[in-house]
């Protein structure tokens, strides 16, 4: 049960009565995803045909880590996990830091699908980096590009003071709400064990599949022939004709020799499969976090 600050229903009141699209902003552990549910729930209640996108990489409710996901709830839900995932983007990174170009490109793309779908109200999950020079640059690009109707800003105490200003310039409709009193700190074990259920449950009913190493072909990367080691456990986006994610893998083994590539994947439909984009994340097939590697842009 949420416990809901009165600031988020006169919130929510005013966001319904315009619709559109809403950007919800925050540094970590304010209740942002609640805020998101508690609009979805209520969106639905009046009949709002309303997306979800999240855009959270590392703690995402809503889709696996590592991707931005987008969901249409068409009946009432109780948490993110039963939603459908009706379309996703892979950015193959747990942090937005070395990796801003594919987020912000990722939100869009699945901004412009959710209008496809006639969505009224779309609702966009946002990660907590926001503070600091890397975070002013991610949130003030994202939301240039965007041009959101509503920006929602939930804040502790009196961060953000000068940002506040110039994201008053990029929407129309502007709220700063109190945080959630639910609103609690995640510790960093608390974090890759919720990322480490996620990958388990997403790999569960995965299957070796055989693919030619020749699509291997990552954007910004170099495809090392040499080095095996920089291949195995490597989490990786398989891709069709037209650029779409199909599913996850992670590399089991590679052998540029043979033209042999094993990836242990859910997504079992070889024929579709055109293309295989590196991630910068390294899983054992049970989904635990081995390693990260350096980000290349």
């Amino acid at each position: 049960m949420l416990d809901i600050p009165i600031d988020w229903e006169r919130t929510k009141e005013s966001i319904f009565n315009k619709k559109g699209l809403v950007v919800v902003l925050g540094v970590p552990n304010v209740g942002k995803s609640s805020f998101i549910y508690y609009l979805s729930k209520e969106a639905l209640k009046c009949n709002i045909k309303v997306a979800i996108i999240n855009s959270d990489l590392g703690q995402s409710e809503l889709g696996i880590p590592t991707t931005v996901s987008l969901s249409i709830p068409e009946r009432e839900f109780y948490n993110f996990d039963e939603l459908p995932i009706n379309d996703w983007y892979f950015v193959g990174a747990i942090s937005p830091v070395g990796h801003l170009l594919p987020l912000i490109v990722g939100v869009k793309k699945l901004v412009e699908r959710a209008k496809l779908f006639n969505c009224e109200l779309i609702l966009v999950n946002t990660c907590g980096l926001i503070l600091g020079k890397l975070g002013n640059v991610l949130k003030y690009y994202k939301l240039s590009l965007l041009e959101p109707d509503h920006i929602v800003l939930i804040r502790k105490d009196r961060e953000l003071e000068s940002f506040i200003k110039i994201l008053h310039r990029l929407t129309k409709n502007f709220y700063v709400i109190s945080q959630s009193r639910m609103a609690r700190e995640r510790s960093w074990e608390e974090r890759k064990s919720f990322r480490q259920k996620k990958f388990r449950n997403y790999f569960a009913h995965a299957e070796f599949l055989e693919l030619p190493t020749f699509l291997l072909h990552s954007i910004g990367k170099f495809i090392d022939r040499t080095k095996k080691q920089i291949y195995e456990n490597r989490l990786v986006a398989l891709l069709d004709e037209k650029e779409n994610l199909l599913g996850l893998g992670i590399i089991k083994d590679i052998n540029f020799e043979q033209n042999s590539i094993i990836v242990f994947t859910p997504f079992k439909v070889r024929e579709k499969i055109r293309r295989i984009e590196l991630g910068d994340l390294y899983l054992s097939l049970e989904g635990e976090e081995l390693r990260r590697s350096a980000p290349h842009l």
